[in-house]
């Protein structure tokens, strides 16, 4: 089962109708064939990824939009099972890696445009160990699809990691630091996605309503968190058997805040048996819009984690293995290298005016060998959440609070 990242949150705002300007219409132009099957992969991948994070982390936050762009990057420089492997793991398992990056370039553009009002940035990066050269067609691929920097560096200089490091955090507003710890001598290249969000609710928070609430954990017992309160915002609400589900809008309201919360005698747990893609997306097309008084948790949290064990279950394990991972099309003399690590890293806060959100996916390669519906909604338990995109459908960031206590300030 997931670790769900559970937010008390307990919404009653005062609140103005801010319906979407004239001038910041969304772009509800149709999805290509390329974006549709990303965004259905996308969403699939964030459940099965989402189901295999362990169960003693009870609160997590992650971005399959940013892992998947990541490893969308590293398919350009793979090859035969090692490369299928990867696009079954982000289930693109049917399309080329030419259709990944044209999709990817494609679905960027179109979120990042969507909603004036929201800052929803993608920034992508390759940085490698000179005096090595990557091969053309695979620096073409990363500039041109996925508008990224393509650079190399004296990785026995101490200034390479902070180099690396002021990329990430001047791409994750200061959100994100220090992701590169130390450059060991066996690694020879980092591909780097990173993306921050920042979006306004379209019903903000009264913060002088803000105030201390229950919160109540899984175990029967009860903390205090602080609970943001509005009157009389349009949510959309769907009654599932096992849970209820909120979503609660952002700026021009293509870009929303979903929560799955648990009803009485359901747990975390019983809703994440319930999740697919499929079934997400049937709920909240049923879904249907009521106002109503709203309550939640106003937190930050942070989170990371190694994502290697995650993605080998997943499909991909040869990727990690040395002598068998085929990753040949990196650079322009071929080299043994296998995938050392993927790093995850995400902040999230949630105010009373509106959520603001980064995540930086880091995979390292290394060589083989080195050659020289209510009338109150009070999300006050643990839950799953996730942030969408309304007209792909693009989950672009996944969690669950189960824990607020144990959330780093």
């Amino acid at each position: 089962m997931r670790k769900l990242v559970v937010l008390s949150v307990a919404f009653c705002m005062a609140c103005s109708s801010n319906e979407p300007e004239p001038e910041n219409l969304p772009d509800l132009r149709t999805l290509s064939a390329a974006e549709t099957s990303l965004v259905a992969g996308n969403n699939q991948f964030a459940v099965n990824l989402f189901t295999q994070l362990p169960q003693d982390d009870p609160n997590l936050f992650f971005s399959p939009l940013s892992i998947g762009i990541a490893l969308g990057m590293t398919l350009n420089g793979a090859e035969a099972e090692t490369r299928q492997g990867i696009l079954n793991t982000i289930q693109f398992g049917s399309l080329t890696a030419a259709e990944v990056n044209h999709g990817y370039a494609d679905l960027m553009r179109l979120l990042a445009g969507m909603d004036r009002t929201v800052n929803l940035s993608f920034a992508n990066s390759v940085w490698y160990r000179n005096p090595l050269t990557v091969r053309t067609d695979f620096k073409s691929a990363i500039e041109s699809s996925y508008q990224g920097t393509v650079q190399g560096l004296d990785f026995t200089s101490p200034q390479a990691k902070q180099t690396i490091n002021n990329w990430v955090e001047s791409k994750t507003n200061t959100k994100i630091k220090n992701v590169i710890q130390q450059i060991d001598a066996h690694l020879v290249m980092f591909l780097i996605n990173a993306i921050y969000f920042k979006g306004d609710w379209t019903y903000s928070f009264d913060k002088a309503q803000t105030k201390a609430e229950n919160f109540y954990l899984e175990d029967g017992t009860t903390i205090q968190m602080p609970t943001m309160r509005a009157e009389k915002v349009n949510v959309t609400l769907y009654a599932h058997e096992k849970f209820n589900l909120i979503t609660i809008p952002f700026g021009n309201k293509q870009f929303e805040f979903t929560v799955l919360l648990p009803r009485p005698g359901y747990t975390t747990a019983d809703v994440t048996a319930s999740l697919s893609a499929t079934a997400l997306e049937d709920w909240i097309f049923n879904a249907h819009e009521q106002t109503v008084k709203l309550q939640m948790p106003k937190f930050k949290m942070k989170w990371k984690k190694n994502l290697n064990d995650e993605l080998s279950a997943l499909g991909m394990a040869r990727a990690f293995i040395p002598g068998q991972a085929q990753l040949p099309n990196f650079f322009n003399d071929p080299l043994a290298l296998y995938i050392d690590f993927v790093d995850h890293h995400s902040f999230l806060e949630l105010t009373e005016t509106g959520a603001e959100a980064a995540a930086v996916t880091v995979v390292g390669f290394v060589y083989t060998s080195l050659p020289a519906e209510p009338a109150l909604v009070a999300i006050n338990k643990p839950f799953v959440f996730m942030i969408r995109e309304k007209h792909s459908g693009v989950i672009t960031f996944m969690g669950q609070l189960k824990n607020p206590a144990s959330l780093e300030e």
